[in-house]
């Protein structure tokens, strides 16, 4: 019995001992992650929900669950009513109002934060593959600062995954010199469903294609078949991009955004200044000083691209979040020769002539040996006990309020405004700022303008910034006549605001230091401002 007993006993221990092997068996990408979540869930989350686009969002989601198909005319504004609509963020605007109404902003957030996390780690485990791991490590870092200056629950942070593995299934196609993985295709098709910027996966493959053509130019036959199979994978890459409810009409969503002449005068298509312009200065800095070194010789196509990333993100702030998780991976394979070479080059230098040139045994600190260790995968019971650390951190905060609505202030106020506006018997057209179309839709208001700025178009875009800014009197009335606009949802600081507020014909029914909302008095139909009388 004694020995029955003690032989029943020993398997648990020993699977008791096995679990805890396994649960030290941890991963920088784990640990990547475990600590950028935490972050989030602990520290700065509220402001993954201050964008007021996400209340946008959120409203056309729940009008394609309800309605049962995506819009293809415009249905939220007054001044483009009607007008064809490409709602090319569709499927991310219908997940997220999923997830919001399944578990409120708590669920809208965690699905943010689980997306962001997953992105690092999976760079990290890809960079790990060529790089030191110590050098890694510094790549996710860098890459980690512009990607959270963008992290907002918005369609953008659901495609970073996607243009993760898209550009990495791009990368080791040229390193294993094949074509890519057909695969990749179907990654097209629901990026193409969930974002505009599927643009750019076209833009990356035909960078790649060329980059294969030039490596093949002087080989008459590899250059035909990497002519050949890069082609191919391009044009069903086009095709993929088709697949959506829209067609080919998605295909020129680019241009349509880069054609707006006041492009820059949306916040998020602006320049990058102060703090915005860090990340840029660092990449920057990085590229210029591994290339002095020469630790980073890559072909000129991959130059371009790389080039174009830093060029965007100098000039539109929303691109700095492309340049830093994009030019880690442009710069992983090269940078990794660039380091073996320079390892090599140190060993033959600590090499002696009596030794018959043999490599000197260079010694291994205790440092190289923990990252080295760490830089294989981790169990799957790391991964359960981090997954569930994290799911128990939210699950706390949520418990004590800390992921209630906390929309933004300019938000907050709006809607207040409108309570006040109601009962006073608003009707007619509003002039909204920019800023505040997504609280206006978000209450069923027809909005002038909002932060779809491809619906608008460049004419009204025009005609919306010039009456924002303008101090002329005649030219004012007369754009507030044409639109038939009765009341205003406005910034204290803009000209107009500074406007209505000194016309006695405009009153003042709500006023803070964020919005200030003005009724017309005769909410008749306006004469002709030029018929002075």
């Amino acid at each position: 019995m004694p020995a029955n007993g003690s032989c029943s006993l020993r398997r648990p221990l020993r699977w008791l001992a096995h679990a805890c092997r396994s649960l030290q068996q941890w991963s920088w990408p784990l640990l990547v992650a475990l600590l950028a979540g935490l972050w989030l869930l602990l520290g700065t989350t509220h402001e993954l929900l201050q964008d007021p686009d996400t209340l946008m969002h959120l409203k056309i989601g729940a009008w394609i669950q309800s309605h049962g198909a995506v819009p293809h005319a415009d249905v939220f504004s007054h001044t483009r009513s009607g007008a064809p609509w490409v709602a090319h963020e569709w499927l991310a605007a219908w997940l997220m109002a999923a997830a919001h109404r399944l578990g409120g902003w708590t669920a809208l957030m965690v699905c943010t934060v689980a997306v962001f996390t997953l992105t690092l780690a999976g760079l990290t485990r890809w960079l790990l593959q060529r790089l030191p791991p110590i050098y890694a490590l510094l790549m996710v870092a860098l890459a980690a600062a512009p990607l959270s200056a963008h992290l907002l629950a918005r369609p953008h942070v659901l495609s970073w995954p996607l243009l993760l593995v898209w550009t990495i299934g791009l990368v080791q196609a040229r390193e294993a010199h094949r074509s890519p993985s057909r695969w990749l295709l179907l990654v097209m098709v629901v990026w193409a469903n969930l974002h505009g910027s599927f643009t750019l996966g076209l833009l990356l493959a035909g960078g790649f294609a060329l980059e294969a053509v030039m490596a093949a130019w002087g080989d008459r036959v590899l250059l035909a078949k990497q002519a050949r199979a890069w082609t191919s994978f391009c044009v069903l890459s086009v095709g993929a991009a088709m697949v959506t409810p829209y067609g080919w009409q998605g295909l020129g969503l680019t241009l349509q955004v880069t054609g707006l002449s006041h492009l820059q005068d949306i916040a998020e298509w602006a320049p990058p200044s102060g703090a915005g312009l860090v990340p840029v200065i660092l990449w920057g800095t990085v590229i210029t000083a591994l290339t002095a070194l020469g630790w980073l010789r890559m072909p000129l196509a991959r130059w371009g691209l790389l080039a174009g990333l830093v060029y965007q993100a100098s000039t539109a702030s929303r691109m700095g979040s492309m340049l830093g998780l994009l030019a880690p991976v442009l710069m992983a394979g090269a940078l990794g020769h660039g380091l073996r070479d320079k390892t090599s080059a140190t060993q033959q230098a600590g090499s002696s002539p009596s030794d018959g040139h043999k490599p000197a045994q260079i010694s291994v600190s205790k440092v190289d040996v923990f990252f080295n260790e760490h830089a294989r995968p981790a169990s799957w019971a790391a991964c359960c006990v981090t997954g569930w650390c994290l799911a128990w951190v939210a699950v706390a905060m949520h418990a004590q309020g800390r992921y209630s609505p906390p929309v933004p202030l300019h938000i907050s106020q709006a809607l207040q405004a409108l309570k006040k506006a109601y009962p006073m018997g608003v009707s007619g057209h509003v002039f909204n700022d920019y800023n505040f179309g997504a609280a206006l839709i978000d209450q069923d208001i027809s909005v002038f303008v909002d932060g779809r700025a491809d619906v608008y178009g460049n004419a009204l875009l025009e005609d919306y910034f010039q009456t924002l800014r303008s101090t002329d009197p005649v030219l004012i009335e007369s754009a507030l006549c044409a639109y038939g606009i009765t009341w205003t949802v406005l910034s204290p600081e803009t000209a107009l605001s500074r406007y209505v507020r000194s016309n006695p014909a405009w009153v003042l029914i709500y006023q803070d230091p964020v919005v200030l909302v003005h009724v017309k008095k005769n909410q008749a139909p306006c004469r002709d401002v030029n018929q002075t009388g």
